[in-house]
């Protein structure tokens, strides 16, 4: 999700090239980094906040509550 954020708005880290993948591996794949850490690294950038509500992952339907415990 990170890779397409990037790729819509044309930061270069993603280029295609074998450099740009080497870069993105590094810098977010093995760094682990979150679409926030990357934001907050590349404080100039600013995405429409309804393309990054979009790259959230989806809520998962719960069946069952903590609260509907007998305790």
């Amino acid at each position: 999700r990170i890779n397409e954020l990037l790729l819509v708005h044309e930061i270069n880290i993603t280029s295609p090239s074998a450099e740009g993948k080497a870069e993105y591996s590094r810098w977010v794949v093995k760094a682990q980094r979150s679409i926030v850490a990357v934001l907050e690294d590349l404080s100039s950038f600013r995405p429409p906040l309804d393309y990054l509500l979009e790259l959230l992952p989806r809520l998962q339907v719960r069946y069952y509550s903590i609260s509907s415990s007998p305790k």
